[in-house]
């Protein structure tokens, strides 16, 4: 018996949601170029800016009559936190504009076909 409830149960959820994806309209992403831009950017500015931040932070702990020179390891840091930060800021926007569903609207097509010894052109809208 619970076998059988669990079967009903497991239809009628199938059937409510087949529904609900009926009466959506169909939709895409309104740019696949700007989300896979934002996607490499965020992938790459996250590790330069936690790198940057380790580099930078994470100097010698030398005290200097005023003040030290940066040493080379804070330079690669900022160098690394320059890039980092702006890349991220830049490409978590493009992920999320790129990824926006919009509606798919047909629009009309024209065809234009050419065989041996016949020409034809169609419209639909």
């Amino acid at each position: 018996m619970p076998r059988r409830i669990a079967f009903l149960v497991a239809t009628a959820a199938a059937l409510l949601s087949s529904r609900a994806a009926a009466d959506e309209p169909e939709t895409r992403l309104l740019s696949h170029p700007l989300w896979l831009t934002g996607a490499a950017l965020t992938a790459a500015g996250g590790p330069l800016t936690i790198f940057g931040l380790m580099n930078t932070i994470g100097g010698d702990d030398v005290w200097c009559e005023g003040g030290c020179p940066p040493t080379e390891d804070e330079l690669e840091g900022r160098v690394m936190l320059a890039f980092g930060l702006p890349a991220v800021a830049v490409g978590v926007p493009l992920i999320v504009i790129g990824t926006r569903s919009i509606p798919v609207t047909r629009g009309s097509v024209l065809c234009w076909s050419v065989g041996p010894g016949s020409a034809s052109l169609r419209c639909s809208f």
